[in-house]
Parts: C-alpha cells; sequence; structure tokens
C-alpha cells in the first residue's frame, strides 16, 4: 500500500508540473488585420536597408511598403513596393523616375501575415524598456521544414496586443530579411492605399 501511495503521489506531482509548465506557456495570439505602420527592413542578400511606411491588409492578403526618401543617400533608389497576394502581382516603382514594374510574385515569396503562425513554438517572453516605460513580448519561432514556403521564421509581437514587434525570415544565406515593426496605428486611414498608380 506504501509503494502503491508513493508512485500515486508521484504521478500526481509529474501531472500538476505539466500543467504549471503548460499554464506558463501563452496562447498563440492574433495580430490586428488592419494596421499601418513604420519599418525598418535589413535585405541581407541585398546588404541594403531600408526605412519605409507600410500598409497592411490581412484580410485581402495584401501589402505595400514606401520607401523614405533619404535625399542625402546620393546614387541611392527608392521604392515602392504594392504587393497584391490574391492576385499574383507585384508592383515595384521607382519613386524617383516613377517608373513602374508589373509582374508576378515569386512562389516562395507567397504571403505569409506579420502574425505567428499556425505551428510556429513558443520561445520565452521578454520585457523592452525600463523602469516605469517597458512592453512585455513574446518570442516565436519555426524551422524551415515546418514552415509553408520553407522558410525559418522567428517573430516577437506585443503581449498584450499582438502588434509585430521584429521578424526575421530566412530561405538561404542569400534571401533573408530581418524587419523591425514600429508606430503601429490600427486600422487603415487611406482607402485607396493598395490601387496601383495610374501610370501602371
Amino acid at each position: 500500500k506504501l509503494n502503491y501511495s508513493i508512485m500515486n503521489f508521484a504521478i500526481l506531482a509529474v501531472v500538476a508540473a505539466a500543467a504549471i509548465v503548460n499554464a506558463q506557456i501563452p496562447a498563440r495570439c492574433s495580430t490586428p488585420a488592419q494596421w499601418e505602420g513604420r519599418t525598418v527592413t535589413y535585405d541581407h542578400g541585398a546588404n541594403r536597408r531600408d526605412t519605409s511606411s507600410v500598409v497592411y491588409d490581412a484580410s485581402q492578403e495584401r501589402v505595400r511598403f514606401t520607401d523614405e526618401v533619404d535625399t542625402s543617400a546620393s546614387g541611392r533608389t527608392f521604392y515602392e513596393h504594392l504587393v497584391l497576394y490574391k492576385e499574383n502581382i507585384q508592383y515595384t516603382v521607382d519613386l524617383t523616375t516613377k517608373q513602374c514594374k508589373k509582374g508576378p510574385i515569386e512562389g516562395h515569396h507567397a504571403w505569409h501575415a506579420f502574425g505567428i503562425p499556425e505551428n510556429a513554438t513558443f520561445n520565452r517572453e521578454f520585457t523592452i524598456g525600463a523602469l516605469d516605460e517597458t512592453i512585455t513580448s513574446s518570442s516565436w519561432s519555426m524551422p524551415a521544414y515546418q514552415h509553408p514556403q520553407g522558410w525559418e521564421w522567428h517573430g516577437s509581437f506585443s503581449l498584450k496586443h499582438c502588434v509585430p514587434i521584429d521578424e526575421v525570415v530566412a530561405y538561404n544565406v542569400s534571401d533573408s530579411i530581418t524587419r523591425h515593426f514600429y508606430d503601429i496605428t490600427v486600422g487603415i486611414s487611406d482607402p485607396n492605399a493598395f490601387i496601383p498608380p495610374s501610370y501602371c
């Protein structure tokens, strides 16, 4: 009887410990479906850093990036990228010459939301900032063999509203991007944000 009681106690202890661990893992949250903001994007293959405004619409699977033109960067070309994933069309506009290129989206660059993928793994919680100016965030990841497009993905999100903070998406060494998000406001202020320029 003593051995049986000890075994039962051990099993209950293991179950209780597992329940505590699971309770500490936050559920996968849903990012806002539509928002505007700014990004800093590092294209590691092109060795290029761009600061852009972004308009994002997950419900219609479309996004627009508009580079912030830096007049001090002599010889640098700045672009607007309008990507309509459902239509499989991408517009790239040279903001200086107004030349527009229209073409299909590469297969492994198919739509992926700026959110937490369904089968992503929770890594940890962390705090950004100090003293009374902090944000609690959660970090998630997904290896390439699980990602629908074969990307290795890492991302972090605010814990309270699930706003994206940053992400790393890597297909290979020469095709990888690190992106930081900031100044995000929920909703889309311009109803014409996803209409391509008339000269396209």
